[in-house]
């Protein structure tokens, strides 16, 4: 009848014996399956972006009833559940995201078996980049010529080590380098724009700087007379063989100083006597010296007129002493002449008479001579 109850089923040995032995095989191939678990992150392209994370498992076996954990920095995570997945086809994926701090970061995965037991594992560790912030390019403003020059890259909150990439543009066609410290030369002055693009996954910055390259002095030489006179105008001029952007100090040697004088100075010295002129050349790259002796003297007729006025007393001295000699001599033979008229008058004849004014004056104007002390006169027309 329909009211007839079933007959309870029963296994009987050999199906018990054949059920016992699958399990036994499955759990078997489960735990000696070739299996291959492999982690892929994907970093954010901006800043406070959370990090995507799959997990790869290959197997030669399928697998059923497999538990996935998500460890990070060490610890799971309480915001990720155990996830449980049956692997038939492969490769079998899970994927999750998180949100992590900046710096370094280790993710492990495991698969579990049915039995909790592990499976497979696998880790990874990336570095959680920090945005950049204002960056700027530490250089030298002035460089010489043919000299190494020193550039870096600062940053007002450097980020961690080793996710930064540069690449510099020397501005004077050098070749790029790909590090955030580097020396460059240039070979010729100018003035040069240095930039460099720093980045890293999250931002980048582009900094620029100025650098003043510079030809050293050269070869610098003063020029100016070797003799002058006393408060006289002199001009002074220099030399150099090479040098940009060149200016001059110069020292006189008279207690004068002139800062910053320019190619050609001038001067006046006051006094007699040697000074030593000394320059210095210098630019934001270098400075030299040179001097240059001069001799100050008075002029050639000054000393010509010293000299005569030197020597006139003295002539004057030797004139007058030979005027007194002269006038002694003579006064010495007036006299003996006096004498010697006198004593021959006393033995002469009858004294005449002295010589009429009118003779002498004659005898002064070149007339008939003065008559001497025995001439005979005529008194009538007073005729020799």
């Amino acid at each position: 009848p329909w009211h007839r109850p079933v007959p309870p089923l029963t296994l009987n040995g050999e199906l018990t014996m054949s059920l016992i032995f699958f399990v036994f095989a499955a759990l078997a191939a489960i735990s000696t399956a070739d299996m291959q678990l492999t982690i892929t992150e994907t970093l954010p392209t901006k800043p406070l972006d959370s990090v995507h994370l799959e997990g790869s498992l290959q197997s030669d076996a399928p697998l059923f009833d497999t538990t996935w954990q998500w460890f990070f920095d060490g610890s799971q995570s309480p915001d990720q559940e155990r996830a449980s997945k049956n692997c038939l086809n492969f490769p079998c994926r899970v994927s999750t995201t998180f949100n992590f701090t900046v710096g370094f970061h280790v993710v492990v995965l495991k698969v579990l078996n049915i039995r909790e037991e592990e499976i497979a594992m696998a880790n990874v560790t990336f570095l959680m980049p920090e945005a950049l912030s204002d960056c700027t390019i530490g250089a030298a403003h002035y460089l010489a010529t043919n000299a190494v020059g020193n550039f870096s890259i600062g940053v007002t909150n450097p980020p961690l080590t080793g996710q930064l990439t540069a690449t510099w543009n020397f501005g004077d066609g050098g070749a790029e380098t790909p590090f955030t410290t580097t020396q460059h030369t240039y070979l010729q002055g100018g003035d040069y724009f240095v930039d460099v693009l720093l980045q890293n996954a999250l931002s980048n910055c582009h900094p620029t700087v100025e650098v003043i390259v510079l030809d050293p002095v050269l070869d610098f030489r003063v020029l100016g007379p070797a003799i002058i006179a006393p408060n006289t105008l002199v001009q002074f001029n220099t030399s150099i063989s090479k040098g940009t952007r060149v200016r001059f100090s110069w020292v006189f040697g008279d207690g004068e100083v002139l800062y910053d004088g320019g190619v050609a100075p001038t001067h006046t010295f006051r006094n007699p006597g040697q000074y030593t002129v000394r320059a210095v050349a210098y630019n934001a790259v270098s400075d030299t010296n040179a001097s240059l002796t001069i001799s100050v003297q008075e002029p050639a007729a000054s000393t010509a007129s010293s000299n005569v006025l030197v020597a006139i007393p003295v002539v004057v001295s030797i004139f007058s002493v030979l005027l007194i000699v002269a006038l002694i001599a003579y006064h010495r033979w007036y006299h003996r002449t006096r004498v010697a008229e006198e004593a021959d008058f006393s033995f002469a004849r009858p004294v005449q008479r002295p010589q009429s004014l009118r003779l002498r004056m004659a005898s002064l104007l070149g007339g008939p001579r003065a008559p001497r002390k025995y001439d005979t006169f005529d008194d009538d027309d007073d005729t020799l």
